[in-house]
């Protein structure tokens, strides 16, 4: 029949079924279906500009502005207030960040651990021990805490500093002249960041 379409549609069940699509509900599901599409699109698109208007903001952060400041002789710069955008300064700050990632290579971890370790830092690691016990053995589980290395117990050890931990050591490190490890060994950066903050 003109102007009709058959659309098989499968629910839950196993069974498809078959519903009528007619003249102006055929051009209403595809007007839809076309909006459905736009809006994908369009959020796609968005998606694309906000990663990288991050992008540009990030080189403006810790490269531009604090070449330009550099250059000026300066480490901060005002804007007067234009139209119904206040006026707000720009400030370069120390910035700091050390993480040990979770997705690193084991052998690039265990370097980490290792390294923070033999400088004497082995108090950021925070390390769990995950032991299985067999049913039979409840008392081995009971009495395990005070004499692990007795039992026929094979621990999984898993070993992390949290992020935060991490960066607040290293600027605490930094800024008191104490000595620091390789910086690409415990994921660290060390650098200036240009903030932006609104005048009142």
């Amino acid at each position: 029949m003109a102007g009709e379409i058959l659309l098989l549609l499968k629910p839950c069940g196993n069974q498809p079924m078959t519903t009528e699509f007619t003249g102006g509900n055929l051009k209403a599901a595809q007007a839809a279906a076309r909006r459905y599409r736009g809006i994908q699109l369009t959020i796609q698109n968005l998606e694309e500009q906000l990663a990288q208007a991050k992008r540009e903001l990030r080189t403006m952060q810790f490269e531009t502005l604090p070449d330009i400041l550099d250059q000026a002789g300066v480490d901060q710069v005002g804007v007067p207030a234009d139209g119904n955008q206040p006026a707000f300064d720009i400030k370069l700050t120390p910035f700091f960040q050390a993480n040990i990632a979770s997705d690193w290579p084991r052998e690039k971890r265990d370097a980490a651990f290792q390294k923070l370790t033999d400088m004497g830092y082995g108090e950021l690691i925070k390390t769990e021990i995950n032991i299985t016990v067999p049913k039979h053995e409840r008392q081995t589980a009971l009495r395990i805490i005070t004499a692990l290395e007795h039992f026929p117990v094979t621990p999984e050890i898993k070993e992390s500093v949290h992020h935060k931990t991490l960066t607040a050591w290293l600027q605490e490190a930094f800024e008191n002249n104490r000595e620091l490890p390789p910086l690409d060994v415990i994921g660290a950066v060390i650098s200036r960041i240009a903030k932006l903050k609104e005048r009142r």
